[in-house]
């Protein structure tokens, strides 16, 4: 078991782990608030959804900004968990929703009207 200095330097020094989704990560940081409540050390819930806010990626920058438009009494644990999941689920369908690069017949189309529209012979529509 780990002491008291060395948990608090884990909680402290924890870092969002991009290879995990965001409710292992949520539950590292509760992980290592319950080892040091277990130890009788004092942590508040504002110090550990600060953390949890504090280690959020970069894409999460607009959550943050949100976050601290709540009231101090809404910002639970609970709402924050539950939050972040709904955001998460978000950014994954919009991922999945947007293709990552066009496809090669879009782009050979889109050189075919560009060329069409230098010569003059473009007429709207496709074109072969």
């Amino acid at each position: 078991m780990a002491n008291k200095g060395q948990l608090w330097s884990q909680f402290y020094e924890y870092q969002f782990n991009q290879s995990q989704d965001m409710l292992a990560n949520i539950t590292s940081v509760e992980h290592l608030v319950r080892q040091l409540k277990d130890l009788e050390e004092t942590i508040t819930e504002v110090q550990t959804t600060n953390k949890i806010v504090s280690i959020l990626p970069s894409q999460f920058q607009h959550f943050r900004v949100v976050w601290d438009t709540y009231n101090k009494s809404e910002q639970t644990m609970e709402l924050l968990t539950l939050r972040l999941l709904a955001e998460e689920r978000r950014m994954d369908a919009v991922k999945r929703e947007i293709p990552r690069e066009p496809s090669p017949s879009k782009s050979v189309e889109a050189l075919a009207v560009t060329n069409q529209y230098r010569t003059g012979s473009y007429r709207g529509g496709r074109h072969n």
